[in-house]
């Protein structure tokens, strides 16, 4: 009599086992499932409105959106900073564009998509200025980037390796647009930016048009090939002459400045297809072969000293993969991550059903079914052990005897049907 209440425990266990299973099954698969779907929400951080990364930052966010990713810029004065909310893990900034080393600190949680540009630094004075070469420009009026910016953080540090410096008084700052018209109306004797190189889309940037006025002229850096030993991130290049007018030229001669590698930064957690996508959009944004990027080394993970996103360097080399030529981006993502993340069980599931089947063992659908009629008879012993000790049925046992008739009438029925099928035919077999 001691054994009741456990073969009662192990009867109501028994049956209730295949609901179990099937229910774990559907839930580890829903698992699969909802792990498996792309990330379709980024945030990107960006400078000041209407700058350089902010336009970049946007025509980005129109590419990712034709394959139905959101992108929410966040904009801010001192782009210098914006490599410290990518890295900061509480932050909601998920990556954006630098134009200058990260620091080390943050390599950790950091990794890089590439360079896609070397914006040029452009050092300007009016066309009637004294002014002849940088080292003359201590103490004048100068119009930068917003303070902060990642672009006025290479022209003073190109200032200091000259020992210039200015009174506050006389630095105004705005962005590259607002300086150019400053040097052009005297406002400034001297301007220095970052802005896209020539020839790049009116999308991205339009500078080219500003400085095509004749009112400018540009003065070189002389030392522009020693100043990557002291800045990395800045690279020696030349602003060839007539690039912004042809005749006359307009710069007259060929003018040595440095320019700023434009890379795109991201949490190192950020999701492979999202990768996929980004660096897909910077080889057809900025693949392309210009003056500055002759022998289309651009995209590239080659200029600052970060670690890499394998994703971005396989796209640069290959192209955009199969899986996302061929399926859409919700698609490819489900396939590859399930491919990826879930194939060592996808192929135990595959070869424990190919030993079943060679050994002739019954399949789990199989147990289930073979199994009903014993696990019925537990049920029904176990309701009848509960009925006996509490002197009344209860309400879930009526219930589920309900339920268990309904299903046995309807079992029956469906027996009875094919009872006489076979009847028929065994007749019509023995009349002929």
């Amino acid at each position: 009599m001691l054994l009741t209440p456990l073969k009662h425990q192990f009867g109501r266990l028994i049956f209730c086992l295949p609901l179990l299973l099937v229910s774990l099954l559907c839930l580890s698969v829903f698992a699969i499932i909802q792990s498996s779907l792309p990330q379709t929400q980024i945030t990107l951080e960006a400078g000041p409105e209407g700058g350089l990364f902010d336009a970049m930052s946007r025509k980005l966010a129109e590419d990712l959106k034709m394959h139905g990713i959101d992108v929410t810029i966040v904009n801010r004065t001192d782009s210098l900073n914006i490599v410290n909310d990518i890295a900061d893990k509480k932050s909601s900034v998920d990556g954006g564009f630098i134009g200058s080393d990260a620091p080390e600190a943050d390599g950790e949680h950091l990794g890089q998509v590439g360079t896609v540009m070397l914006a040029p630094v452009y050092l300007i004075v009016h066309r009637d200025s004294d002014l002849e070469e940088i080292a003359n420009l201590h103490g004048h009026s100068v119009s930068l980037n917003p303070l902060g910016s990642a672009p006025w953080y290479a022209c003073t540090n190109i200032f200091a390796a000259y020992g210039l410096s200015f009174a506050e008084e006389k630095i105004m700052y705005g962005n590259s647009s607002s300086i150019i018209q400053d040097v052009i109306n005297g406002k400034s004797e001297v301007g220095c930016f970052v802005d896209a190189s020539p020839g790049k889309r009116d999308d991205v940037s339009s500078i080219a048009d500003d400085l095509s006025n004749e009112n400018l002229r540009f003065l070189s850096i002389p030392q522009s090939q020693a100043m990557q030993v002291h800045q990395k991130f800045l690279s020696p290049t030349v602003i060839p002459s007539g690039t912004f007018k042809i005749f006359p030229p307009l710069p007259e001669t060929d003018i040595a400045t440095v320019a700023s590698s434009i890379t795109f930064v991201a949490k190192k957690n950020l999701s492979r297809e999202l990768i996929t996508m980004i660096s897909y959009s910077f080889t057809q944004e900025y693949g392309g072969s210009t003056f500055w990027n002759q022998n289309e080394q651009l995209p590239s993970t080659n200029f600052i000293a970060l670690d890499p996103f394998e994703r971005a360097n396989d796209v640069y080399a290959d192209g955009l993969p199969w899986v996302y030529q061929r399926f859409s981006l919700h698609v490819a993502s489900f396939l590859e991550r399930l491919a990826d993340d879930y194939s060592v069980i996808v192929v135990f599931l595959f070869a424990l059903l190919s030993i079943v089947s060679t050994f002739g063992l019954p399949t789990p659908y199989e147990l289930i079914i073979n199994t009903r009629p014993w696990r019925v008879r537990m049920l029904l012993k176990s309701i009848d052990y509960r009925t006996q000790r509490s002197g009344q049925i209860s309400n879930r046992d009526s219930k589920s005897l309900n339920r268990l008739e309904k299903w046995l009438n309807k079992e029956s029925v469906k027996i009875e049907d094919v009872a006489q099928q076979v009847r028929q035919l065994q007749d019509k077999a023995m009349s002929q």
